[in-house]
């Protein structure tokens, strides 16, 4: 249970709030509204222990450098478990100009490496992307490029949703989807590569790391997760066949969209999340392309954002269309699929004071930040429960138990016990 004393939260499960602190953003009176499942924010990691970092929202055509505070190792709970925020002093922001869009922007990627250097991506709802090279530290700006689909005809298409992700921790691949022409561009080194198209509109989208591979020796071609309507499909830049469509996984048989997607990365499981308007998260394993496990009643409305914690697979931060974030222990709150709908218990959670226009999660430590509707910023610090910040191991806890089939398929419903180390060191296969 939360404890209502000051100082540290820690919860029943695997994760612990250690601050939560709101802040306005200067210079930002009012903000556009964009797509429901878009992300508007970028957090950057905090280097050299310094009480400040740096985000990056986006509202209308322009893109914002945020500063941002380390929230203070102290977290107050109000009515409902709910954690409430200290109020800070107002953020500083200023106007990136190397990122002059032309229209809404509808996402933000950030992509950081380990000797400093860092790629700042948006994409507006025509599809046309602009990538700027920053230097983490300073956060100064060396040069910008623009992404360009080939088939864009001077933004006289139909405008919609839109994203980009980057292939970590390459960072000369880059993939953009788009809704309503149902594409997705793959560009290298700023180089249009090939065009795929979706049987259905996209909706997130994200690059698959291999398991326990968090360096430079990734394959710079990784499979591209895809969610469309109530499915989530694989995509292999090196097939021809299908156009490239590997494999798809019907995560609702019901029809509810998908909107949300996450992936692990750096831990010696893989592990696929994906939630949309049934407010369920369903977990998929990679090594079958099956569902495994599903937590029903996640939020009380639309899932629209998903994030695994750095140090565990076990661990999500689950983000709501309206202004609701929860931290949930998926090994103990899990179903099977076929078995009752059980409701998902929060480790801990918080509300915006208005609609998320993004949840963003930096990628070395669970340092959560919301962007909300009017102009506020949510920072969220998180940690291991008794102990402090640790590092990623590939001795991550195994989050499938579930002994299966031939077909893939779970034999029955889904215990708690972890896999063998032999199936742990084969969780990669496929």
């Amino acid at each position: 249970m939360l404890s209502k004393d000051k100082g540290q939260v820690e919860a029943s499960g695997s994760a612990r709030a250690r601050g939560l602190v709101k802040s306005k953003i200067q210079n930002l009176d009012s903000t556009s509204p964009g797509g429901i499942n878009g992300c508007r924010v970028a957090v950057s990691e905090p280097r050299n222990a310094t009480k400040e970092f740096q985000a990056y929202v986006a509202s209308g055509a322009a893109v914002y450098r945020v500063h941002v505070s380390v929230p203070v190792p102290e977290v107050r709970v109000g009515k409902g478990n709910l954690l409430l925020p200290t109020p800070t002093t107002n953020a500083r922001s200023e106007i990136l100009p190397f990122l002059p869009f032309r229209s809404e922007v509808q996402s933000l990627a950030l992509m950081e490496s380990p000797d400093g250097q860092a790629l700042l991506g948006g994409v507006d709802c025509y599809g046309r992307a602009l990538v700027g090279k920053l230097n983490a530290s300073s956060g100064g700006c060396s040069g910008s490029y623009q992404l360009n689909p080939p088939y864009i005809d001077g933004g006289s298409g139909e405008d919609g949703w839109a994203a980009m992700a980057f292939a970590a921790p390459h960072l000369s691949m880059i993939a953009l989807a788009r809704h309503y022409p149902r594409s997705i561009d793959i560009y290298d080194a700023g180089l249009h590569v090939r065009t795929m198209h979706t049987p259905h509109a996209p909706t997130a989208i994200a690059f698959m790391p291999p398991a326990g591979t968090a360096s430079q020796d990734a394959p710079p071609s990784m499979p591209i997760l895809i969610t469309e309507f109530n499915q989530v499909s694989i995509w292999d830049l090196r097939a021809s066949e299908r156009a490239g469509r590997v494999q798809s996984v019907v995560v609702d048989w019901t029809g509810s969209r998908l909107l949300a997607l996450a992936t692990t990365f750096g831990s010696q499981e893989r592990v696929v999340a994906a939630g949309g308007s049934d407010r369920t998260v369903s977990i998929i394993d990679p090594r079958k392309w099956t569902v495994r496990i599903k937590c029903r009643g996640a939020l009380k409305y639309t899932i629209t954002s998903l994030h695994f914690s750095t140090y565990t697979a076990n661990t999500c931060f689950i983000g709501g269309l309206d202004n609701g974030v929860l931290c949930a222990d998926l090994q103990h709150g899990r179903v099977h699929r076929h078995g009752p709908n059980n409701s998902l218990t929060p480790q801990f959670a918080f509300r915006g004071d208005s609609r998320w226009l993004g949840v963003h999660k930096a990628r070395s430590r669970d340092l959560l930040i919301g962007f909300g509707e009017n102009s506020s910023l949510f920072v969220l610090d998180a940690q291991q429960a008794g102990g402090q910040q640790a590092t990623v191991t590939a001795g991550s806890p195994i989050l499938f138990g579930a002994e299966t089939t031939g077909s893939g398929r779970a034999s029955g419903p889904t215990s708690s016990r972890t896999l063998p180390q032999s199936s742990q060191a084969n969780s990669g296969a496929q």
